[in-house]
């Protein structure tokens, strides 16, 4: 972020994040979205506004995936929903200042779980709130940072401090997906051309004082219409595994367009899916965990959107359906004519785990 009235003393140089996007009608793009992390690089990024026909819309830029919690096998579905049911107990007893339910006292298909308050049983169904098509294309995108954890120290070492943005497919494409896995010829050259990289500290460094007015955007563009781009890491470096054993982090920009109508539309799809005589209480989880521990900052980004522009969500059995933040704590109830907070957020939001620099010597 730019602040023109600041103290000059107290300004200091930044970097650009350039990403492409690609506008496959016209529209009006009426502001940006950016979730930063402690390194500097965003989380999320993205655009929003009006499409060609005046609906609301959200295009996501970029997304990095927030390691929650390093599992060495990937969790069970029952795991990762009942780790989700309970978060939302204690979310509700840290806003409300009560219990959600006394306990867990069984589970069945459906619902997932049978909680008692009292005397009382209820049935949970738990579902994520995802975005599928993002979800696949970070799936694939594993391949390339493993490919490059593989690495010796001599092949990467000059990488280390770096960010790398990478996107795939061709300029009229702007959401190609990574490479499947058996690919190997073309990773191969993908990883001789991350290796072959020389960064320049210097390429997209900007003063604070002065947004420059235009900017010579050159990626390094490879194999099969990859291209990529590399920016110093500000301030503290990511708390990964990955960076662990690179020195660097890296980071998938791939777009995906969304209209606040066509997401209500979906969204009440997966909900009549639920709508069974054994469910009460429909938990939808948003931006938790998924089974191997990843959190995915766009989803609460599209949620949110969607809660801008609310629409009429009726049903015939479930007697609640509610959208619970991960990142906040944030619960909103769905059912009736509009969406209604139950309960604000208590938290800032989630913060990817860093190591802040410090000054040696």
């Amino acid at each position: 972020m730019f602040n023109e009235d600041a103290d000059e003393t107290l300004q200091a140089d930044g970097y650009l994040t350039l990403l492409p996007y690609l506008a496959h009608e016209s529209g009006e793009v009426t502001g940006g979205v950016c979730g930063l992390t402690p390194w500097g690089a965003p989380v999320v990024s993205g655009l929003r506004g009006f499409n060609g026909a005046g609906e609301p819309w959200l295009g996501i830029l970029l997304e990095s995936p927030t390691a929650y919690m390093r599992v060495t096998t990937p969790l069970q579905k029952k795991e990762y929903e009942l780790l989700h049911l309970r978060r939302l107990a204690v979310d509700a007893r840290a806003a409300r200042g009560v219990d959600l339910f006394d306990a867990v006292v069984g589970e069945a298909e459906p619902p997932d779980f049978i909680v008692a308050s009292g005397d009382q049983r209820l049935g949970y169904e738990m579902t994520q709130f995802a975005i599928s098509d993002r979800r696949q294309a970070q799936s694939l995108f594993f391949e390339v940072s493993a490919r490059l954890a593989d690495q010796q120290r001599h092949r990467i070492s000059h990488l280390s401090g770096y960010q790398l943005y990478i996107w795939f497919g061709a300029a009229s494409d702007a959401a190609g997906l990574p490479f499947k896995r058996n690919n190997q010829t073309i990773y191969d050259e993908l990883l001789e051309a991350f290796i072959a990289h020389i960064p320049d500290p210097d390429q997209f460094r900007v003063s604070a004082s002065k947004i420059p007015e235009q900017v010579k955007f050159k990626p390094v563009r490879t194999v099969a219409d990859v291209q990529f781009l590399s920016i110093p890491l500000l301030g503290s470096v990511p708390a990964s595994l990955f960076y662990a054993v690179t020195g660097l982090n890296v980071a998938l920009a791939f777009q995906s367009d969304h209209t606040a109508g066509g997401e209500w539309a979906k969204l009440r799809a997966a909900v009549k899916r639920k709508d069974k005589p054994a469910n009460n209480i429909l938990v939808i989880s948003v931006g938790a965990p998924d089974k191997f521990g990843r959190c995915f900052a766009s989803e609460e980004v599209l949620a949110d959107f969607m809660l801008e522009f609310p629409e009429t969500l009726q049903v015939e059995h479930l007697s609640s359906v509610i959208l619970h933040f991960w990142s906040t704590g944030r619960v909103v109830e769905l059912l009736g004519e509009k969406p209604v907070a139950l309960w604000p957020g208590h938290f800032e939001g989630l913060s990817p785990a860093f190591h802040p620099f410090r000054p040696l010597g």
